[in-house]
């Protein structure tokens, strides 16, 4: 072994890869796979859901963080109702999850829309 610090790199690597992966496939694809079977499913789901909470805001919010717990109690029913009608189970961290990513598509400060998202949950 000329180079033991390279071969204790690689085999660290390595170990660090395998475990991104498995957090991957134990964390990450069931959340993802609640949201549909394939890539492109997945897509239109964000997709519609984004719409969904846009028109919400555009309704409803005016801006005030306040308001907005309020705003997504309103919008919860719609993308639970869009999943159910995708043939998707609409459990609470799905829900979740888009919600987040669509208040953040729409530009919602990321503070604000935390706040929200754990008064709503409370």
């Amino acid at each position: 072994m000329k180079h033991p610090w390279l071969t204790f790199f690689i085999f660290f690597a390595i170990v660090v890869d395998g475990i991104v992966l498995y957090l991957y496939w134990v964390r990450i694809q069931p959340r993802l796979m609640k949201l549909g079977r394939t890539v492109e499913e997945r897509r239109q789901t964000l997709a519609a859901a984004g719409a969904i909470v846009a028109e919400g805001l555009r309704e409803s919010y005016s801006g005030d963080p306040d308001t907005l717990p309020a705003v997504l109690v309103g919008i919860v029913p719609r993308l639970e109702e869009m999943l159910s009608g995708r043939g998707l189970e609409p459990d609470a961290g799905a829900v979740r999850d888009l919600l987040s990513r669509s208040l953040a598509q729409q530009g919602v400060p990321a503070a604000k829309a935390l706040e929200a998202l754990n008064r709503l949950a409370a």
